[in-house]
This record gives C-alpha cells, structure tokens and sequence, in this order.
C-alpha cells in the first residue's frame, strides 16, 4: 500500500485528476456516433461502414478540426451533414471564415489557435504535453490556490460561520428538488433550504421561491438555480431554465440574476428571465432593469426586452411569460401601465409660455444658477389624481403599488402634493431658485422668488403651517417667517457653505407682492434691494442676465441657466494649483471649451410636441474644437437619403484641414513629442492625415439606416468630396499598405483588396477584406462620396435623387421641423421607424393572435413616434434642440412609476413582434414593399 493511500485530501486529488484525464476510446465513440445517426435515420448516403469506422464522424474539435475540413469542403466531397456543421460555424467565426476564403484562393493557411488557448503558451501536439506547458499550469494552479484561500479567509472573517441565509419554497406544483452530492432530494411546500444549495424543477412543475429579503422568484419547468448573497447584494445563479422575479424594494444593494451570458440588476421590480443553449433573454413587467451582455449594457422599461444571442429571436413579452400562473395578472399590469402613461401624456407641465418676469433683476450679486419653473401646482395634482384612479381602478395596479410602495407611501405622496397645491395656490404664474457664489468660492447660500396673489392670506398661511413643519422635522428653526421690517429680523449669520452643509435654516419673507425665500436673512436683504431699487441691480447689468433675458423674449417653460464662466473660473484655480496643472490648462485653452460663458437650457411644450433646446454662449468667437461645428448651411447629401430612412445623422463643419490644425494643436499642448510621433507614422505609411485626406474633403458628412434592417442593414455614408482623384489615389495607397502589412505579418489576418468597375456611365469601388461579409462599395457623385454595404444600395440612392423620393421632402420629417425663421442647420439627427415596422405590425395584427399580443402591436404602434434634434452653431454660441412627440407630465409620470418605455431601436421594436414563424412574412413584406416603391420611382421616373 502507498503511504499516502491513508490521506483523503490526497484520495480524493487523484480521482478527480483520473476523472479529468480518462477519455473514451475512439472504438467508444464512434459507436455512440453510428447508433445516434442510425437512429436518427441521418446518415443518408453515408454507409454503416463509414459510421462504424468513424470516417465523417469524428468529433470536431475546435478550430483546428473544422479547418481540416475545409479542403473536402472546397473539393465538395464533404458529407453533407459535416457542411452544414462547417457553414454554421464559419458564420459565426471570423478566423475560420478567413481559413476558408484561403482554402478557396489556394493562400496559405496560419495555423488557428482554438478559442480559450493562451496567447504564447504551446500547447498539446498529439499526447504530449510541453514542459513549459505543466510548468505553467503548476504555476496558476498554485496561484489559483492562493487566491482561493485568502477569498475564503476574508469570506470568513467578514460573514463570520453562522451568516447562511435561507430561502423557503412559498409554493409547489409537481415535483422540487434539492441537488446535492449527486442526489435529487424532493423539497416540500413550506420547506427551507440554504443559499448555496442548488434547486430543480421537475418536468411539467414550477414552484415559487421567497427569498429572504422577501423577494418572490417563480420557476417553469426543469428550472434550475441557486442563491448567494454577499455585501447587501443578492444573485440568483441561473444555469438554466425560466424563472420570474418579484424583487422588492431594497434599502441597499441589489439583487442580481446571473446566467451563463448575462447580469442582471435591479432594485425593486418584475421581470423574466429565460437562460438555454441558445443563449438568454431578459423581458421587463414593471420598473427598470440593467442588462449587461458581451460588453454591452441595457437599461429595460415595461414591455421592452433584451437578448444576449443574436440568433436568439425576441418575442412579445406577454408570450415569454405564458408558462406563468400568473401570466393574466402580469399581462394586466403591463396593459394598466401603458393606459396609465396614455392618460398622463394629457396633462401638461409645461404651463403656459412666461414673455417677461418681476423676479429676475432682483437677484443677488454672485448669481451663478438661476432656474425658473411655472406654478404647476394644480397640474400636478391633476397627475396625482389620475395616478390614483388608475390605482383604484385596477386591482393588479393597485396590488403593485402596494407591495413596492405601501399603503403609507400613497398617504404619504397624497399629503406632499397637498401641500404643494396649497402652497402653489397663493402663488403667482412662476417660480424661482438661484444659487449664489459665496466670498470662498463656494455655492454659498439659495433663494426661492415668486409673485403672490394675496399677501395678507399667505402670511396667515405661514403662520398656521411653519410651526407644523418645525414640529415634524424636529427642528424649531428650520423654518422661519421674517417681519416685513427687516430691521427687525435679526443678523444676517455666516451662511455656511451649502454645497457641503446645506442652509442652516430656511426664512420666509413677504413683502408686497412677492415672496422671498432663502438659505440666510443676508440673502434676503440683498434680494429686498434689489426690489425697491432695480437699477441698482448689479446682477442686472451683467451678461448672464442678459442671456437669460432672452430666453424669456422667446418665450420661457421650464429655464435652467448656468454662469459657465464662473464655474470654469473656480476650476482652473484648483487645476493650477496641482502638479501639471498649467500644461493641462494651456492644453484645455486650445479647444476653446474655456471660453464658454453661460449655458441656458429651455422645455416648452405645444400641443402634444415637447421641445428641448440648449444654448452654450461663449465669451468671444468659437475656437479650437467648439469652432468645428460650422454655422447652419445646406445639406446635399440629405439628397441621398429617402423617406424610408429609419435613422439619420447628418452634419457640417469648418474647412476640414483647419480642424486637423486645431486638433494638432491640441496634442502637441498635451504632448510636446506628438510632432515627432506624427513625422514618423506620415513617413512609415507615406500619408499625410492633413493633405492628403482633409484637404481633399468639404464640410459635409451624413450617415443613415435606410431602408430594410433584414437580413443587413441598409446603411449608407456620404461625405462631401473637393478633389476625387487625389482622395482615390490616398484610399489606395492606404489599401495597399494595409494588405502589404498583412502579407508581411502571415497568419490568418484577412488581406484587404481595392477594386474597381465600370458600368453604366458610372465608376464603383469595392474594398474587400478577406470574405464578402466585409465589404464596402462607394462611388463619387457630384462632388459627394456615398458608400453603402451594396452595389444596389448605391444604385438606390442615385435614382432616388434623381426622382426626387428624399427625405427633406417627407411630410413626416417636415412636420418635426422648428418654426423659429431659419432655413439651414449645422446638424441634424432623425429617427423615425414607423415607415420600417408599422406595415408589419398592422400585417401580423390581423393575423391569429391572443388579445393581449394584439395590445402588444397596439402599444409597438404607438411608440413609433418620431423625433429630430438639430444643432445651430452661430458666430458666438451653438444651439441644441430636441423635438418629439410627448408630453412632460407622461415622462416624468413614466420615472415616477418607473414605466419608461419611449422610443426603442429598431431591433428592440422589430424583436417585440418577431417569432420564427413570423420572420418569413418580415421578410415578404420587405420585399414587395421595396417593390412596390421601385415601381413607384419608375413611374414617376416616366
């Protein structure tokens, strides 16, 4: 006997090394692989033979094993079973599809490392093993250990043996069980297990999990998972299956689902999420939901959904959760929250448009924030109203409030906006807050103005609710009412630093008219005088006035305003005081950013439309990087575009060789070698970036989605070209020297390819780079460089123009257009996808379907509202705004309620009414629809 046979530790090592290591012999499988094709019926031409000898059945193993395919593939004497594993594969694999593209060309092949290989490190060659290999492996086996032991250690010491949590089964149907050491133990109704534990669903059961923060997580069939918690944060560990989970509110951390390929995190709300070999999918009920997903990250709303596979279709979010017991009531919810948005989208918050104001040159001195909101305080409780008859209403609704927010919450919410309409009502039509600079540099102290309606009934409304408040804060002076004499209000008082501390106490001055509120009595003075004698204002006579002034000369809704200046001011100080700071500042000076002066931000609504509009002014002519935005001009390439364009960005800027200049600038402030780094890449690739590119180039660029999204994506770029020949000749020496390298450096990099081809009085490019899916097509066109995916996409675009099918022409991207008397923008950014999915929606919606995936389609058809933001880049300030359909009440409803669901992108909205057997008609649709356009253009044409 071994001396060490006695150890356990040691035991139980070499099992587990055995198990490892023992493979089944080729005799094993493939006799496995000849029983499973032959009961499949799947080996068709191949004989019993080849099955029982292995011969096109061996198992492939990575990379390597589909590669060693490929030249039986070429020759096509590959079975055909092999080749449609082959084809599957190579869709998904660039380095394989690169090997293929090769083995057709006859190129050489590199050698392909499979997937998970350290890069650098041998690997196995037949059945041996390099030492270097095991020495490595020793290595992290030891350092892995290490890691191991001090994790457990710090486990250990901070939940200490005693802090298991456990969770209960709330409830069984079928068959629950707890799988441990190789054993499936049935689990009862009632029963406790601990986190850690793994538990499983039988096959036609489902049960339902509580968690012990209270959550409820809802398991289908053949549902497994298993529970952990750690720092105030809860995982739901989901190998497989569907569950949904009711989280409740958490005062802190998270709760987490984590599946093979996705993270979830939420705080308090409803959602599914279904984990299988094709990847996972994750669909919201109620509240918000972060998905992150193979370096993306997604934030869901009600009725949205998410998938990590692109090959995973998403489907109606009411047909995700059908397996559900409670599948009516969760449908219910989603169909009573969108009612409940469409009823808030009517009230308006916006108030009626303010063309001047008593309140704004009695600000203090030092003013650095000044924001303005309208007295929308019956307008609130008119949202408040609906929010709660929707609650009383629906029973499902009501249900949910209550288990996220109590019973108290809405007590709660009813008396905070009781008093806001109590003390709205005395006010006039506005509202104002200010922030003032303190003498250290700091937001030093705030002040609340209003104009109000009665003076003698407010100040004996004050003097019946201030001592309540006092007395339900704790906190005698919290609130305090000033006498109109302010020679008898006392001190001043060092205001403290209110960035830091917050307002010591809040004082209530009523004087005429008007209604001062503010952080200190010195404050209140300062505004006092500012009232009797406005002249003297010398808040009055500065510019940020001046700026805000003529929001109000426009018409002001909800104004938000920014003295940039000063905060830059404070800025630099602190920067020039550190290590480094002066060259950071140089640096920050050549962009222009340093010479912003005030930012104005505006929210008006007109009828159903809410806009959106911000003003940065700077302090003299743009520069550096704010200066590439040019002023508004016409855009051409908007002439490439059509009506069907689902998305589209389009721009113009300053002549592009001095925007190179400012960027060089720039970076050589920043880095005092960049003219060297930059001399060195010219001379290596024989480029120069400023003559050789930008000065071939005009100021005009544009991008667009337009046109189908299935099976590509028919994207289209135009830039506007001054010298064609000369920008030809750089995009082909840079080809050549791209493919040069390429060639030099081996392996299985793609080399890129430059073509060229005449037809039809017309010149077409192609860049390739080692496989059709890469490719790019572009041709000039007076004066306009346009590249899309396709030839046909091209030829689209040309005729288009020529008939005059473009965007600008559209009623509906018309109808987003600003009526403030200009005629050109310097940016616009559209996004509309109802031309894309509204036909397809209203094709499925006829077909057979349950009611509430027919509500699905109706609320996906009213979410495809459109929306432009364009851009004004004037002499000493750029313009922002948005336009869309919506109102403020809806969208502040929708993150009150956390019921969020505006516009989404066109694969989310397309994958709300797409399943497997739909996509066909997805398909069918787009192409007579392209038809049906293609015969319109013609006859129009004629």
């Amino acid at each position: 006997m071994n001396r060490y046979d006695d150890d356990p530790d040691i035991t139980l090592d070499r099992i587990v090394s055995d198990i490892r290591e023992d493979e089944a012999s080729p005799e094993t499988v493939s006799g496995a692989a000849g029983r499973v094709w032959a009961r499949m019926g799947g080996a068709g031409s191949e004989s019993a033979s080849d099955a029982s000898s292995g011969a096109g059945f061996a198992t492939i193993r990575g990379c390597a094993g589909y590669t060693a395919l490929m030249p039986a593939y070429v020759a096509k004497t590959l079975p055909a079973a092999r080749a449609l594993l082959l084809e599957d594969h190579v869709r998904d694999c660039a380095s394989c599809r690169a090997a293929l593209d090769t083995a057709r060309g006859g190129r050489h092949t590199a050698k392909v490392v499979p997937f998970g290989t350290p890069a650098g490190l041998p690997r196995a060659e037949g059945n041996g093993v390099s030492r270097r290999s095991i020495a490595s492996r020793v290595t992290l086996a030891a350092a892995a250990a290490a890691v191991l032991g001090l994790v457990g250690l710090g486990a250990w010491m901070r939940y200490g043996a005693g802090a298991v949590n456990t969770a209960q089964v709330h409830s069984v149907h079928g068959a629950l069980y707890r799988v441990a050491d190789g054993t499936a133990v049935p689990i009862a109704e009632g029963a406790s297990f601990h986190y850690g534990e793994e538990v499983r669903t039988a096959k036609d059961s489902g049960a339902v999990i509580r968690l012990a923060d209270g959550s409820l997580v809802e398991m289908s069939e053949r549902s497994e998972l298993s529970l952990g918690s750690g720092r105030g944060d809860t995982t739901i560990s989901l190998p497989r299956g569907n569950i949904i989970v009711q989280a409740t509110k958490r005062a802190s951390g998270h709760l987490f689902v984590r599946s093979e390929d996705a993270l979830v995190s939420v705080t308090g709300t409803i959602f599914a999420v279904s984990h299988g070999t094709m990847g996972s999918r994750v669909s919201v009920i109620q509240g918000e939901v972060h998905v992150d997903h193979s370096g993306a990250k997604d934030v869901l709303h009600p009725g949205q959904q998410v998938t990590t596979q692109a090959s995973l279709m998403r489907v109606p979010v009411e047909q995700d959760i059908a397996w559900s017991q409670d599948v009516d009531r969760y449908t219910t919810l989603l169909r009573e929250i969108k009612s409940l948005r469409d009823d808030l989208a009517t009230t308006h918050l916006a108030g009626s448009l303010r063309y001047s104001t008593k309140l704004l040159d009695a600000q203090p001195e030092g003013t650095m924030i000044y924001a303005a909101i309208p007295n929308v305080s019956d307008n609130l409780a008119e949202a408040n109203r609906k929010i709660q008859d929707h609650i009383k209403q629906s029973n499902v609704l009501r249900e949910w409030w209550e288990s996220h927010h109590g019973a108290e919450d809405g007590v709660e919410m009813e008396r905070i906006l009781g008093k806001i309409r109590d003390f709205g009502s005395h006010l006039g039509d506005e509202v104002t807050m200010s922030v003032q600079l303190g003498a250290d540099g700091e937001p030093g102290g705030i002040l609340l103005m209003s104009e109000v309606k009665d003076a003698a009934a407010f100040r004996s409304y004050l003097a019946g609710e201030v001592p309540k408040i006092n007395a339900e804060a704790k906190h005698e002076g919290a609130l305090r009412v000033l006498p109109e004499d302010l020679s008898q209000a006392g001190p001043d008082g060092a205001v403290k630093s209110f960035a830091h501390n917050g307002p010591s106490e809040i004082v209530f001055w009523v004087h005429g008219d008007r209604l001062v509120a503010a952080s200190s009595v010195g404050l209140v003075r300062e505004a006092a005088a500012n009232l009797d004698h406005p002249e003297a204002s010398a808040f009055a006579t500065s510019s940020f006035r001046q700026r805000i002034a003529d929001s109000y000369r426009d018409g002001a809704g909800w104004l938000f305003a920014v003295d940039v200046e000063s905060v830059i001011r404070r800025a630099s100080k602190d920067a020039g005081s550190r290590d480094g700071g002066e060259a950071k500042t140089a640096a920050l000076q050549q962009t222009g950013l340093l010479d912003a002066k005030q930012f104005i931000l505006e929210v008006k609504e007109a009828g159903d439309r809410t806009t959106t509009r911000g003003v940065l002014s700077f302090g003299q002519d743009r520069r550096g990087i704010v200066s590439w935005l040019a002023a508004p001009a016409p855009m051409g390439a908007l002439d490439f575009m059509s009506p069907d364009a689902s998305l589209m960005g389009s721009f113009v800027v300053k002549e592009p060789v001095l925007l190179v200049d400012d960027l060089y600038g720039i970076l050589s402030a920043a880095d005092p070698e960049f003219q060297t780094k930059l001399a060195a890449f010219e001379s290596e690739s024989g480029v120069s970036i400023r003559d050789d590119v930008a000065a071939t180039l005009g100021g005009e660029f544009a991008f667009a989605v337009d046109g189908p999204v299935l099976p590509t994506p028919s994207w289209k770029a135009i830039m506007e070209v001054y010298d064609p020949p000369r920008l030809q000749h750089t995009l082909e020496l840079i080809v050549s020297k791209l493919a040069e390298k390429a060639t030099q450096e081996g392996g299985d990099a793609p080399i890129p390819v430059l073509e060229r081809e005449d037809a039809g009085g017309r010149t077409f490019y192609t860049i390739r780079a080692g496989s059709s899916v890469a490719e790019v097509h572009y041709m000039y066109v007076d004066g306009y460089l346009v590249a899309a995916p396709s030839r046909a996409l091209l030829e689209r675009a040309i005729q288009n123009r020529e008939s005059g099918y473009v965007l600008a022409s559209s009623q509906t991207f018309r109808d987003l257009l600003p009526q403030d008397g200009r005629v050109n923008f310097s940016a616009l950014v559209y996004q509309n996808v109802g031309p894309l999915l509204k036909p397809i929606a209203q094709q499925m919606s006829g077909a057979q379907m349950t009611p509430d995936q027919r509500a699905s389609i109706a609320a996906l058809e009213n979410q495809m509202a459109p929306s432009l933001a364009y851009a004004y880049g004037e002499q000493d300030r750029i313009i922002v705004a948005t336009s869309g359909a919506g109102s403020l009440a809806s969208q502040l409803g929708g993150g009150l309620l956390g019921m969020h669901g505006g516009d989404q992108g066109i694969a989310s909205l397309l994958a709300r009414v797409a399943t497997e057997k739909q996509m066909a008609m997805v398909h069918k649709l787009a192409e007579d629809k392209a038809a049906a356009g293609k015969t319109a253009r013609e006859a129009q044409g004629r």
